[in-house]
């Protein structure tokens, strides 16, 4: 259960690199989107 650290360094690089690596932020993508919102 990485919420704080994964949250905020995934996050970043989920905004990023959302349209290119979206296939494989797909399940951290959701999770994150979920809390970030």
């Amino acid at each position: 259960m990485f919420r704080r650290t994964t949250t905020k360094k995934t996050a970043i690089l989920a905004k990023k690199n959302s349209p290119k690596r979206m296939d494989s932020f797909q399940n951290s993508g959701k999770n994150l989107e979920f809390f970030a919102s």
